[in-house]
């Protein structure tokens, strides 16, 4: 009996456990998973400008602000700004130097945040230098110059930049103003430079000279021959040596020392031979030396002599003053200018030597007495046969 009780009970333990919910320690469906923060930060991205000339100097200046909510922080110096087609560009400014102009769009970036787009339209800048000159050909006599002329188009304004601008030959070498001549013969290609921009080329003639048999020489006329250059000043005759003058000058001291050493003859050959005596002559004769070192024959021409060129100069051998000194003149190199002072190679005394000032052609010129290791002008001179 005892037996079959047990039996019982354990048959209702049994059935009472089936009947049981097992316990869920959590909910009966996953929890939603909570969704990130909404970045409700805006950058802003405006220019002082949106229409620039494209001559690389107008400028646009970005400026980049971050907002958040209403907060806002100026960061142009942290964010980057770039271009859609240029990409990124330096700094918070922008500039284009272009003939064809165009749309550029600009976007900021900043700590993960993309900015507006903002567009700058460019209007083409368009420079141009045209060089023109007066004549296709000239004379190798040195009688005639060519003068150019440069026009500068900025942007449709046109300006003459004749005596700005500078000019270049064929071997990149710039001369002097806007004239040009020449003994030598040839053709000459020349170019214009006026503010990085470069002209076009335009082509010069230089026409080939004979130079007139001796005695067939005028006053004024370039000497040119077996390598020397100068301008003749007295006309060879069959009685006397004909004489031309340097072409360039320079400025030296008669000497550094007082010394008498006769100098005292009306040919400037005879006075520098007397020079090239004097022990260490080069050192301490300069004027004569430069003279020297133009090569063979050249000398410093006595006061006399100098006189004498002062008169051709001036025309007073011919009577039409001014235009002498043009013709003398346009085939210098250096240009001689009345008020220069010029040594002779004549002597005064121990400490003192002739120098002769180019004052007024009517007056020829005016002798000084000056101490000999003053610096003057000086001139070389050689005979011709």
């Amino acid at each position: 009996m005892k037996t079959k009780f047990l039996l019982i009970l354990t048959l209702l333990a049994t059935m009472f456990a089936s009947c049981t919910k097992p316990q869920n320690d959590g909910p009966d469906t996953p929890p939603t998973p909570e969704e990130p923060p909404v970045d409700t930060r805006i950058l802003e991205l405006t220019a002082d400008k949106n229409q620039l000339l494209g001559n690389g100097i107008e400028t646009a200046t970005f400026t980049i602000t971050l907002i958040n909510g209403e907060d806002s922080e100026d960061v142009t110096n942290q964010a980057v700004i770039s271009e859609k087609n240029l990409g990124e560009i330096e700094g918070n400014t922008f500039s284009i130097d272009t003939e064809e102009g165009g749309t550029y769009t600009f976007t900021a970036f900043f700590s993960g945040v993309t900015s507006n787009e903002v567009e700058i339209t460019v209007a083409p800048y368009i420079t141009s230098l045209t060089l023109s000159v007066d004549k296709t050909e000239i004379s190798g006599d040195l009688t005639e110059k060519a003068t150019f002329t440069i026009i500068f188009n900025d942007n449709g304004s046109e300006s003459d930049v004749s005596k700005q601008a500078i000019i270049y030959d064929q071997t990149d070498t710039p001369i002097t103003g806007n004239t040009f001549s020449t003994s030598i013969s040839g053709t000459y290609t020349f170019y214009a430079k006026y503010q990085e921009v470069i002209s076009n080329t335009v082509d010069l003639v230089v026409k080939e000279v004979e130079t007139p048999p001796a005695g067939n020489y005028a006053i004024g006329d370039l000497y040119d021959k077996d390598g020397v250059q100068g301008v003749v000043f007295r006309v060879p005759t069959e009685e006397k040596p004909g004489l031309i003058i340097s072409l360039t000058e320079s400025q030296q001291a008669w000497s550094s020392e007082n010394v008498w050493v006769n100098c005292g003859f009306a040919k400037g050959e005879f006075n520098c031979e007397m020079i090239y005596m004097q022990e260490n002559w080069e050192e301490k004769y300069p004027a004569a030396k430069w003279c020297y070192d133009l090569g063979e024959g050249w000398f410093l021409p006595s006061d006399s002599e100098f006189a004498e060129f002062w008169l051709a100069f001036n025309g007073a051998l011919n009577g039409d003053n001014k235009d002498k000194q043009e013709i003398f003149n346009s085939k210098f190199t250096d240009e001689i200018f009345v008020g220069n002072t010029y040594w002779t190679s004549n002597e005064i005394s121990e400490d003192m030597a002739t120098a002769y000032v180019l004052d007024d052609p009517n007056d020829v010129v005016i002798c000084l007495n000056p101490f000999k290791y003053e610096v003057y002008h000086v001139r070389a001179a050689k005979y011709i046969y």
